[in-house]
């Protein structure tokens, strides 16, 4: 499986384009660097894209990786970083860079005499490539910075160019048999930053004159990024000319008029829908290429149930249904005729894998899942998932629980609908154990590179550098707990709200394996830390079932701050187990 390191160029999108890898690889396998020094080299090099503003020189250090980096127009990136600099958010003490940007105005930067320091502030992306950051005097000249840095730039094997953002996604997704990239997302602009049109031609120029290594080396890489992209288009001109026929399986499902819906509208997930004994915590689709979400037609597909079961419940099985975005129910198949039904005990997590090779069409596909109890007179299933005959009890249904996006073929082309003929297997019970084992008394953080985010399973958002959201009305993490004392302990989590004036207030319930062990109500933005006794019959059993269930989650666009549809309720930043009031 390929493994990847973007050269992040300063002030040349790279927050939009992380979010872009956490999307397509997962934000378990993205981590961003910050201080190469601080690094362990060992820890990260599991990831499968790493990436910062990491000198090129000390990029072997992190083994056999694909290289991408992207450029933009010297002047316009020194404006951006000037500005940024001068926010008064930015604080960097020590930093020269950020202090003459600060105390000097644009013009004074510009009319000071040439020395090392404005050399590196004016050429910053011709020594970030040539491999030596801002230790300047280990090159000879700026002659030999300049060549370094051209021939680091012609082994990336994608550079793209910011000006052209949205042909460079293209290229980049091309380059790597990634998905499209459907919704750019823009991301950390510098709110303060001059217009292009209030700096004059005059002031432009004088700024091109200062970035001379960084023009010539943006020159060079706006050559390299035509010819590889006149590349791709003859590439698609000949997959066109060579393609192959259409392969028509089964018979084709009408999509001229959207069908009339069938399935089930989705209950507030802050409901328990069924008896509840049998809840559903996590889902998630793999490819065999290592994608989430995105997949490739008859590529094969695995789907993973997670149940977290909160009474002894024996004869458990799961259905699985699979929409079209016209309602139209495409699949069903359930465990229980493949022979798979568990027996669980209260505390018992489980899982179970649906592994199909994906025969459809290009499009977007829902996925629908209910966990239910088979039994000799029970309720039926809304969702028709038994097998005719079949009596049996709901424990708990997610309708809409996952997309799979079919984006691009590979070999023969389908259409209509096929026999998806799935597998189907429990996962092992020592391996969760493994996967979700927890220490007492050792911090847990949520950020993108903590080890938290190995705990999350539904209902929270990508994390972020300071932590993550809950972005449903429920959200769940799970919990092997090894060694553990015999007595109450705390839990202690670090944690803020999103708030806004319409929504100054929210309250969460905490649940822990089915029982309720109190409620959060926070009134403030801030971070607090808050503490929860957990009685010691609850951290006996092998997991620990975490439920944050938001009784009032809002999104952004309604608080008319943004366009950000999430329900956003807690941030979770940091967590620990233990039995003092430290954090």
């Amino acid at each position: 499986m390929d493994k990847y390191f973007f050269i992040h160029v300063p002030k040349t999108g790279g927050t939009s384009m992380f979010r872009i890898f956490r999307d397509f690889l997962g934000p378990e396998n993205v981590a961003v660097l910050v201080d190469f020094d601080q690094v362990d080299v060992e820890a990260v090099s599991r990831y499968r894209l790493l990436g910062g503003h990491i000198p090129f020189n000390v990029i072997k250090n992190f083994g056999e990786r694909r290289l991408l980096t992207l450029l933009r127009h010297p002047v316009d990136q020194l404006i951006s970083k000037y500005y940024y600099f001068r926010r008064p958010t930015t604080l960097a003490p020590g930093d020269l860079e950020v202090q003459m940007s600060k105390e000097l105005s644009l013009e004074e930067l510009l009319s000071r005499e040439q020395n090392d320091a404005l050399r590196l502030y004016f050429n910053f992306t011709v020594w970030l490539l040539a491999g030596m950051g801002d230790r300047r005097h280990a090159i000879d000249s700026e002659t030999e910075a300049l060549r370094l840095a051209k021939n680091h730039l012609a082994q990336c094997h994608f550079v793209g160019i910011l000006e052209q953002f949205e042909d460079s996604l293209d290229l980049m997704s091309y380059t790597f048999g990634w998905p499209p990239v459907e919704n750019i997302p823009r991301e950390n602009v510098a709110s303060d930053r001059m217009s292009g049109q209030r700096i004059d031609s005059g002031l432009r120029q004088r700024i091109r004159e200062r970035c001379y290594l960084d023009m010539e080396l943006y020159d060079y890489g706006v050559s390299l990024f035509s010819t590889q992209k006149r590349q791709m288009m003859r590439a698609a001109v000949r997959q066109r000319q060579l393609a192959d026929p259409v392969c028509e399986v089964a018979a084709p499902i009408n999509l001229t008029e959207p069908a009339e819906t069938t399935a089930q509208s989705s209950p507030p997930d802050s409901e328990v829908v069924g008896t509840g004994q049998v809840r559903i915590i996590h889902i998630e689709v793999l490819s065999s290429q290592g994608g989430r979400g995105e997949i490739c037609s008859g590529e094969t597909v695995t789907i993973r149930v997670m149940l977290a079961a909160y009474e002894d419940v024996d004869a458990v099985a799961v259905g699985l249904s699979i929409t079209n975005p016209y309602d139209q129910r495409l699949f069903d198949c359930r465990s229980s005729a493949l022979g798979v039904q568990l027996s669980l005990r209260k505390g018992d997590v489980r899982e179970v894998l649906f592994c199909m090779p994906f025969r459809l069409a290009l499009g977007t596909y829902t996925v629908t899942v209910s966990a239910y109890r088979c039994d000799g007179g029970g309720a039926l299933d809304p969702l028709r998932s038994a097998l005719p005959g079949e009596a049996k009890t709901v424990c708990d249904v997610i309708v809409n629980a996952a997309t799979i996006m079919v984006t691009r073929f590979a070999g023969a082309r389908f259409g209509g609908v096929c026999d998806l003929a799935p597998s189907v297997r429990t996962g092992a019970n020592r391996a969760l154990v493994e996967r979700f084992a927890c220490e007492y008394s050792q911090p847990i953080i949520f950020s993108a590179t903590g080890r938290g985010n190995r705990y999350l399973c539904g209902g929270w958002s990508d994390p972020e550098e300071w932590g993550t959201w809950t972005t449903q009305h429920s959200a769940h993490i799970l919990f092997a707990p090894l060694r553990f004392p015999n007595r109450d302990v705390v839990l202690k989590a670090a944690v803020h709200i999103f708030c806004a004036e319409a929504f100054p207030s929210l309250t969460a319930e905490i649940v822990l394996n089915g029982q309720q062990l109190g409620q959060w109500c926070l009134e403030t933005s801030e971070v607090r830390i808050l503490e929860t006794r957990i009685p010691a019959i609850l951290t006996h059993g092998p997991f620990l079932h975490l439920l944050f269930r938001i009784l009032d989650p809002r999104s952004p666009a309604m608080a008319g701050i943004s366009a950000d549809s999430r329900l956003l309720g807690i941030g979770l930043r940091q967590m620990e187990f233990c039995d003092t009031s430290d954090l």
